[in-house]
């Protein structure tokens, strides 16, 4: 990294000048080459040692203070690479000015360098050499000064690019003196072996490119961080942590703040654990860091670990210890600011809105003494001091901090998240001060940014939708001429939420899906490109507003308004064209919700939807049925339904509870909390279509009890489950019914069916040891995941017969059933999908909840021994997307969804279904727990047959009949058996 001058922020600069004015004394002029002339003029320089072609940049001159300061830029690298200041000849010796002086000092703060050591560079010049290591990044730098041709000359550097300074000193020098002559300035070969002599070879082969990445990764880490998108921030990360491992070793100080990032991004995902071992190993490598400000970042970061383990007061104390670091040691105000914000936060958690109010009022005179009053920070702050004011009591002064936050982030963001959560906030002011229509509107306003722009629905979070639903349910209440239009508002704004395993694993394969194909791979780089420069635009525009008033210029101002608006433009045009070009993708990345007219337009007449908002603290229930919406906000926390899912969940899981019974009464008791307020709806509905939420998406519908429970409550085969009355189907959004029911085509496979199955795995039967490892591990190395701990997974040697009797049900051939080794990764890729209707995997699923780094679900296959991800054994819901599909229905027959150790990951389900339906399925049926193995033959075999008798009643019905076929064997009534299969898709009749 080069000196953080070159990427100094506004007004650095003018500081820098006046610097070297003092060390320049009275000399004569000084002048830069005659090509550059302004600031911004750059020539061709020559390539760097690994190979970049470089420019010289004039960057600032001042010829009062007789100074001029250039970069050198090198293709693959935005900043600069290094820096040239050459100022009039300074009396003090090159060793001099490198190991004691002003310049020395300022360089200090960003290198960490070592002794001073005597080279001679254009053949005959002697130079004073520091090696060093920069303090952000660990990557090698030197510095160097020299006096030539009557000037000082004073250099730094990555060791790459040292013979272009050599240059770019001798271009200098030459237009200075007249244009004399250099001596031994070909002898490039020379001075490399020269070069690397003194500073070591392999120090000096990082590329610029390397660099500029690592820096771009750092970069976006934070910005996807700052966006409370802490799986992307995570990923960006662990990718520049892979960079300087691979560039400087994993022992290497600076290490400890990319692992310190990293480890944030992995605690604010609450996989506590994991971020305790990656800060563990921050720690000592932090303690050797030169860095003013490593020490008290760490604090701070630890400190957001605790608190969001509910240790509030140790992280309290591990704020204020940094609030002391920063106040003694050499940071900026900003550095200062962040601690004094963090443990201004912590005080209003701990109830103490006073002391909050007071560091939180330091805390923004020094981010505005840092940044001016345009900054996101300083927006924070107000946002913070809104809430301080508000549980103050003082709700003018609270609308007074809001307002401000929203001027700053209007301007830096635009239509974003954190706007969405400024307006989010006034509404809870307003909401406070009785003004409830109000803060109706402020919500709405909310939500059109969050309509407007999908990618900042994952930065505003459950909450403040949770508060617009039920803001526009009790106005409902309250207004029965407007309650139609405010149920129907309420059901757009439940759809708005994003987030959990599903969205991470849809999102990942996405990305990964945009990376295989060049169309959509160019208009997504279009569109993050036409993103950067919007935002670009937004920060010059914050920058020439945060002037003072007298020094403003209107002109600029209004350009780069006008220039804002055609970027906001482009941006829409790229997005569209993104939509009408590549609407499935479209799909994926950025699902619009439907309102109830457009679901009740899309549903048959004995059909019905109920799609469930789970919030924090309450749970919605929307139920759309001829041409209406009914909603019901029952008071149940996530938590709450959480441990009821868990406990219903204890009676089906028979592989760590035996036996178990089947909690009927809980079950009666949820499904009258939940549904109990439709049942006039309900009455002649067929087909019911649930869209789950939360802990709602591990429990198949089919198992919730309609009736009170009469008798003994172990006799299944008596008691009124919901299948007894509705054939089910599930579905992962709301939006998928239109993607379902728009595609009205049927299959045009040639083939009726092909299974894969029975893979070959050596585990016991009962050792789950291998699955818990993978699903605990990281799948982001190039080779894959360990395929010895694929293999061990435990054999599933019952699937055999299972996809025997199906595709002798369907009347498939025994070729159409694949087995043992044969059962891989690369028969799915080699057989030619789209020729058939149907098609099986009975195996393992591995789940996002708990694939820690990947985060996608995957069904598990035989692993082969040929390099790379593609033969691992784990198909991932990436590569099955990208998989070419004609099917009618995809079965994922031993695919157990219950997460280690007994945990809810049905959102798993969702991102695999997805994937599913992505390459060509049309709908997937799946488990949520493990099967018993011959009734699970008869379920998934009685589905097939069903069908056959009776194709237009569809796939919910032939899945219900054939469900209701073991309910009524004595030997087959606990749900344990009948119920673990869903369906997900269109399940309804045909038309």
């Amino acid at each position: 990294m080069c000196l953080r001058p070159v990427i100094a922020p506004p007004g650095y600069l003018g500081g820098v000048l006046a610097l070297f004015a003092l060390i320049a004394g009275a000399a004569g002029a000084v002048a830069a080459p005659p090509t550059l002339e302004r600031v911004g003029d750059e020539v061709f320089l020559g390539r760097s040692l690994s190979g970049a072609e470089c420019r010289l940049r004039l960057l600032a001159r001042d010829r009062k203070p007789q100074v001029s300061r250039l970069g050198v830029f090198c293709a693959g690298r935005k900043a600069a690479a290094g820096e040239v200041i050459e100022v009039a000849r300074r009396r003090a010796s090159p060793a001099a000015l490198a190991s004691d002086s002003d310049w020395q000092r300022r360089f200090a703060g960003v290198l960490a360098c070592g002794e001073v050591r005597m080279v001679r560079i254009l053949g005959d010049v002697s130079a004073a050499l520091r090696r060093c290591t920069a303090l952000d990044g660990g990557w090698p730098n030197l510095a160097l000064a020299a006096h030539y041709a009557g000037r000082t000359y004073l250099m730094t550097g990555m060791p790459t690019i040292v013979p272009l300074l050599e240059e770019a000193m001798a271009r200098m020098g030459e237009a200075g003196a007249g244009g004399g002559q250099v001596g031994d300035r070909g002898r490039v070969a020379e001075r490399i072996a020269s070069l690397e002599a003194q500073v070591g070879a392999s120090f000096s082969l990082i590329g610029v490119q390397e660099i500029d990445a690592f820096e771009q990764l750092r970069r976006l880490g934070n910005n996807y961080n700052s966006a409370k998108d802490y799986r992307r921030a995570e990923n960006a990360w662990r990718r520049a942590l892979e960079i300087q491992e691979r560039l400087i070793g994993r022992d290497q100080a600076s290490l400890g703040d990319t692992l310190a990032h990293l480890a944030l991004n992995v605690s604010n995902q609450d996989r506590f654990d994991e971020a305790d071992r990656l800060f563990r190993r921050a720690g000592p490598l932090i303690e050797r860091s030169a860095h003013p400000d490593h020490r008290a970042r760490l604090l701070v970061y630890r400190a957001f670990h605790a608190e969001q383990q509910g240790q509030y007061r140790r992280a309290l104390d591990m704020v204020r210890a940094s609030v002391r670091l920063r106040r003694q040691g050499e940071t900026g105000k900003d550095a200062l600011a962040h601690s004094l914000f963090e443990a201004a936060r912590l005080l209003l958690k701990l109830e103490d809105p006073r002391q909050a109010r007071k560091m939180a009022r330091d805390a923004l005179d020094n981010y505005q003494a840092a940044y001016g009053s345009t900054h996101w920070w300083v927006a924070a702050t107000h946002d913070l001091l809104a809430d301080i004011e508000k549980l103050l009591g003082d709700n003018r002064k609270a609308r007074s901090h809001n307002g401000k936050a929203v001027a700053i982030r209007r301007v830096l963001f635009g239509p974003s998240a954190p706007l969405a959560q400024s307006y989010a906030q006034l509404a809870d002011i307003l909401t406070a001060e009785g003004r409830r229509g109000d803060a109706l509107a402020a919500y709405r306003r909310m939500a059109e940014i969050l309509l407007a722009n999908p990618d900042a629905r994952d930065g505003v979070g459950p909450a403040p939708i949770t508060a617009y639903i039920l803001a526009a349910l009790r106005q409902a209440a309250r207004d029965p001429r407007r309650r139609a239009g405010l149920r129907a508002e309420a059901f757009v704004a439940s759809q708005l939420v994003r987030g959990g395993a599903a969205a991470q694993a849809v999102d990942l394969m996405a990305a990964r899906l945009a990376s295989g194909s060049v169309e959509i791979a160019g208009k997504i780089k279009s569109l993050q490109d036409a993103r950067e420069r919007l935002d670009g635009l937004r920060q010059a525009l914050a920058a020439e507003m945060s002037k003072p008033t007298k020094l403003r210029d209107a002109e600029s101002e209004d350009r780069l308004k006008r220039e804002i608006k055609k970027q906001a433009e482009a941006i829409q045009a790229i997005d569209a064209a993104l939509e009408a070009e590549h609407p499935r993708y479209y799909q994926l990345i950025a699902p619009r919700p439907l309102d109830p007219a457009a679901v009740a337009a899309l549903l048959r007449p004995d059909e019905a939807l109920v799609s469930f908002f789970v919030g924090e603290d309450a749970t919605v229930v929307f139920l759309v049925r001829d041409g209406a919406v009914r909603a019901n906000a029952v008071d149940l926390s996530r938590q709450d339904l959480t441990t009821v899912v868990t406990e219903l969940r204890a009676g089906v899981d028979w592989v760590r509870n035996s036996g178990a019974d089947f909690d009927t009464r809980l079950s009666q008791k949820l499904h009258q909390i939940l549904l109990g307020g439709f049942a006039a709806e309900l009455a002649g509905v067929a087909h019911l279509i649930f869209v789950p939420a939360g802990p709602l998406m591990s429990l198949p519908p089919a198992v919730l009890v309609t009736e009170p429970i009469k008798g003994d409550p172990t006799d299944y085969g008596s008691v009124s489950w919901l299948v007894r009355k509705h054939a089910v189907s599930v579905l992962p959004s709301v939006h998928a019914l239109k993607a379902m029911r728009t595609q009205t085509t049927g299959s045009r496979a040639s083939r009726p069916f092909i299974g894969f199955g029975a893979p070959n795995f050596t585990g016991r039967p009962e050792d789950d040891s291998a699955r818990r490892a993978l699903e605990q591990g990281c799948l982001e190395e190039p080779e894959g995941a360990d395929r010895a701990m694929v293999r061990s997974l435990p054999r599933l040697p019952e699937t055999s017969a299972e996809l025997r009797t199906i595709a002798t049900s369907l009347g498939a051939g025994a070729n159409a059933v694949v087995l043992g080794d044969a059962a891989s990764e690369a028969t799915v890729r080699e057989v030619g999908m789209r020729d058939y209707r149907v098609v099986a995997f009975a195996t393992h699923g591995l789940l996002p909840e708990t694939l820690n780094c990947d985060m996608e679900p995957a069904l598990a296959l035989t692993p082969s021994d040929a390099g790379g991800n593609e033969s691992d054994g784990l198909l991932m819901a990436s590569e099955i997307a990208a998989l070419e599909l004609d099917a009618e229905l995809a079965l994922l027959s031993a695919c157990d969804t219950a997460g280690p150790g007994g945990g809810l990951a049905g959102e798993s389900l969702s991102g695999l279904a997805r994937a599913f339906i992505y390459a060509g399925a049309r709908r997937v049926v799946a488990s949520h727990w493990a099967v018993l193995s011959v009734p699970t033959v008869r379920l998934t075999t009685g589905i097939f047959e069903r069908m056959d008798r009776a194709p237009k009643d569809g796939y919910a019905a032939a899945l219900r009949r054939s469900q209701l076929a073991l309910l009524n064997d004595p030997d087959m009534v606990h749900p344990v058996i009948w119920a673990p299969f869903v369906l997900i898709g269109d399940g309804g009749a045909g038309r």
